[in-house]
């Protein structure tokens, strides 16, 4: 039996960025789901805390980052949550 590979092309994928949130207080020091990302907290695109099949999609990092401090600015309890930008592939 042969298992046939198609061959890679870096082109065939496309880069998007996702926000992973973390809260302070539980004691973390970086976002503890590095293992389980369908278990992760995320930033959704009305702002809101969500899991990984609402997350928001940015193009670049540095969107990612402005739309992380926008909400950080605009949330009550923003001083106390931090973020990991997550760069993430998927077949075109």
């Amino acid at each position: 039996m042969k298992i046939y590979l198609p061959p890679y092309d870096p082109n065939d994928f496309v880069t998007y960025f996702l926000i992973g949130i973390w809260d302070l207080r539980t004691g973390e020091d970086e976002w503890p789901w590095h293992f389980h990302y369908e278990y992760g907290q995320y930033l959704s695109a009305k702002k809101r805390k969500c899991k990984l099949q609402r997350a928001a999609k940015f193009d670049t990092k540095e969107e990612a980052l402005n739309f992380f401090d926008s909400w950080v600015s605009s949330y009550s309890h923003g001083q106390f949550f931090r973020c990991e930008i997550l760069e993430c592939q998927k077949r075109k």
